[in-house]
């Protein structure tokens, strides 16, 4: 059967999106029809008018480019030779956006869908319409459908005139995925793609009526795009693109009060299942539009559905009635939700002064509500000022324990069988020192909000407090006092057995442990009295509370010196003083040869050990009061008040007023340099199996860092557990013989020397020589054997023979 027959045809718009500007095209929506043998006109238009000189106009159907127009001119030899001489644009109209096409003598093979491209140095565009030319077979449809997430929709599809059944082939398809395929006289399910499997149905029974419209079930996201119906018999082949809008309609949007932030109480409308996202509108009460006061945001599931999030702050001044639509864009269906509020007001109170608490015990942080609420309606919330989460929070009648802190999980409750008496207060067990500082007391019945600070000062009082004695010091005994678990860093007082204050004579030292407890040390020489009864005083400031510490020590243990060694002294000293004569003329002769010799390699001065007690002599008539830097900034030393002693110290947080901090890879240095003459000091070394001594130039001292085995300007030696080395760019292994408990040190500036040795046994250890001397050179202490010190000694007469 033949005939003619005009219907409706879908006009595709934009295969590729606007890149800059408002450039869009214009087309007519239906089909155009032109006649075998005629001309048509492709309507295209483009708006608004771009730069002519930068236009470039392409006509294609497939794949086969119909008309090309670039550089200002067409492209004949770039068409394809089926519609050469038969197309023609319009340049005059170029500036009016005018890009159609006029195709002349009509074949039935002209017959599809055309594509007008336009591209310029900022839009690139994309307009497709559909020919038909009378006298074939033709396949019409609608061309626009709107489906429904979840829900089916029926892609209209109706072949004219009917044809063969038997010889039919039908397929539906996008522009990657095969969608549905029926071929000789079945369904072919096997080529499908999965994504449709059990979602598409053709109506076998319909055919003979030309009807190859497809229904796609379970609408998903995912099925939006452009579909083509091809069909296929021994005497026609066309096809016919529609394109699938797809919408979800979210569900009944649920509205409710949050909270209370700067701007005021939250209310949030929550919606699921959106495609696209909807309209949003916010009235308030008397049906004013406030959707310019809201804020929205959208989370999208794994299948494209998207869930809507809008909210509003409510002012003083607000309504006490709100509404939430939300409308789809396609469908125009809209859903609601209504939100009635009632406003109550109330007051907190909490304490005027910080409350105390004790490390370890329990505390409680006063809070009311004043005029009293029913609190099942209220929402209760403790903060912490350095806390991203809630300290404890009670909304709906229960504690909601998954936005707490984790510090404070089973450690925190409120008084639920007092909230009826306006009781909110908050308990917290198992007191840490990280709980001090500033809370606050928050409470909201969703409109009016209400909070209160409340400080809160913790403190430990600390335990297992005693005194020992350490040992002999100058002439009398040194006692330690020590006590651990204390918070804040506790003051130190020692009291005398004639009440004396002995604080000011006193060194002190603390450690912070894991828990940031303070553990706290003091030592102080004291010598025998009247009364022999020594107290430590520790004081808490927080807690405003002492504790103390007492030990009573008999005369016996104080030296005494007798009236027979006095006079074993004075003839020890006229002993020493005939052999210092005896030996004078040898020691001139010594050291002109000590003289002869200082240029000489430092094995030479291997023949010194053991030395003499007339070189020691020699050496103290030079002897210099080192004096160390207590201004200095250290990070890991620590040297004493009086300046004559340095530890190393792993404390953060050292009181102040008592050490200074520098880095690590730093000395202690002396006050004074020296840049002439000869000079000799001694330090204490005893117990200590990780120090540096020497002296460093001027230079390295302002620099701030100290290399330690930098030539020509530190030299310095070492002991580092059993070895002593000579701290050079290739370290040196020095010798001895028994663990020094003294090192003494000789700097001879104008002979450009420094010497090391074991005073105590008068050995000799290290000599530099040739040292490049350009400036002034200072003393250098160095020691990281924790809670182990480096102590000038006091250089009163030469070291005695051990």
């Amino acid at each position: 059967m033949k005939g003619r027959c005009c219907c409706c045809c879908l006009v595709f718009v934009l295969v590729q999106a606007v890149l800059m500007g408002e450039a869009n095209y214009i087309s007519p929506g239906s089909p155009h029809y032109g006649a075998v043998g005629g001309d048509v006109l492709l309507e295209c238009w483009l708006r608004p008018v771009t730069a002519l000189k930068e236009l470039e106009v392409r006509w294609f159907m497939s794949t086969t480019l119909v008309h090309l127009y670039t550089g200002g001119r067409d492209r004949p030899d770039a068409q394809d030779k089926a519609y050469r001489g038969r197309t023609e644009l319009f340049h005059k109209e170029f500036h009016l956006g005018n890009a159609s096409l006029k195709l002349k003598w009509i074949k039935v093979s002209d017959g599809g869908i055309y594509t007008c491209s336009t591209r310029t140095s900022t839009t690139y565009l994309q307009m497709a319409l559909y020919l038909i030319v009378k006298g074939e077979a033709h396949v019409t449809s609608p061309g626009l459908f709107i489906g429904v997430v979840g829900g089916d929709v029926l892609l209209e599809c109706r072949l004219q005139p009917v044809t063969a059944v038997k010889e039919l082939e039908v397929r539906w398809f996008t522009s990657s995925l095969l969608v549905h395929v029926y071929t000789g006289g079945q369904d072919r399910l096997d080529e499908q793609d999965e994504a449709y499997r059990g979602r598409t149905q053709l109506f076998h029974e319909e055919f003979h009526r030309g009807n190859v419209s497809l229904k796609l079930k379970q609408i998903k996201v995912s099925d939006i795009g452009v579909y083509t119906c091809s069909t296929r018999t021994n005497t026609s082949h066309l096809q016919m693109a529609v394109y699938l809008d797809v919408e979800g309609l979210g569900l009944q949007p649920s509205i409710r009060l949050e909270e209370r932030t700067e701007r005021g109480v939250r209310v949030v409308c929550t919606s699921d299942g959106w495609f696209p996202e909807p309209e949003i509108l916010w009235l308030d009460g008397i049906g004013r539009d406030v959707t310019a006061r809201s804020d929205t945001w959208l989370s999208e599931d794994s299948s494209g559905l998207i869930t809507v999030h809008s909210y509003i702050f409510l002012r003083s001044d607000a309504m006490n009635s709100y509404s939430c639509f939300m409308r789809s864009h396609l469908l125009k269906q809209t859903r609601a939700a209504h939100l009635q509020i009632s406003a109550v007001k109330f007051s907190i109170v909490g304490p005027d002064r910080p409350v105390v608490g004790v490390v370890g015990e329990t505390v409680t942080l006063e809070c009311h509500l004043e005029p009293k609420e029913l609190m099942d309606k209220m929402t209760v919330r403790w903060l912490k000022s350095d806390l991203d989460f809630a300290v404890h929070m009670f909304r709906n009648g229960k504690d909601v324990t998954n936005a707490q802190d984790d510090d404070y999980r089973g450690r925190t409750e409120l008084f639920k069988d007092q909230m009826v008496e306006g009781n909110v207060s908050l308990r917290i067990k198992d007191l840490r020192v990280t709980d001090e500082g500033n809370y606050i007391c928050s409470v909201d019945n969703g409109v009016v909000f209400e909070e209160t600070a409340i400080d809160l000062k913790v403190g430990g009082l600390g335990h297992d407090h005693w005194i020992y004695i350490r040992g002999y010091e100058k002439g009398g005994i040194q006692l330690v006092c020590e006590s651990t678990g204390w918070y804040p860093a506790p003051s130190i007082q020692w009291i005398g057995g004639e009440k004396e204050n002995l604080t000011l004579k006193s060194d002190i030292n603390y450690q912070q442990d894991s828990k940031q407890l303070i553990n706290a040390q003091s030592q102080v020489n004291v010598s025998q009295g009247s009364t022999n009864k020594f107290s430590c005083i520790l004081w808490n400031r927080v807690l405003e509370k002492e504790q103390e510490a007492i030990i009573e020590i008999a005369d016996i243990f104080f030296p005494v010196v007798s009236g027979w060694l006095v006079f074993l002294c004075l003839a020890l000293c006229l002993l020493l003083i005939a052999l210092g004569l005896a030996v004078f003329w040898t020691v001139r002769r010594r050291n002109r040869m000590k003289e002869l010799e200082k240029d000489k390699s430092v094995q030479q001065y291997d023949k010194w050990e053991p030395l003499v007690q007339s070189d020691w002599e020699t050496m103290y008539k030079n002897k210099v009061s080192i004096q160390l830097d207590t201004e200095a900034w250290l990070t890991q030393l620590r040297v004493s008040k009086d300046g004559k002693s340095v530890t190393v110290t792993e404390m953060e947080n050292n009181p102040p007023g008592h050490y200074a901090m520098v880095k690590t890879s730093e000395c202690a240095l002396g006050t004074e340099g020296f840049s002439s003459g000869k000079k000799y000091w001694e330090v204490e070394v005893a117990g200590n199996r990780k120090w540096t001594l020497g002296v460093v130039a001027e230079m390295v001292r302002n620099g701030g860092v100290l290399d330690l085995e930098q030539e020509n300007t530190v030299w310095t030696i070492g002991q580092s557990e059993k070895n002593i080395q000579a701290n050079l760019a290739e370290p040196l292994d020095i010798t001895y013989h028994e663990f020094p408990r003294k090192i003494g040190v000789y700097l001879d500036y104008d002979t450009r020397a420094i010497s090391f040795f074991i005073a105590n046994n008068k050995s000799f250890l290290h000599t530099f020589t040739e040292c490049k001397f350009t400036e002034k050179v200072y003393p250098c202490f160095h020691t990281s054997h924790v809670n182990k010190m480096l102590k000038i000694c006091p250089l009163e007469s030469p070291a005695k023979d051990s």
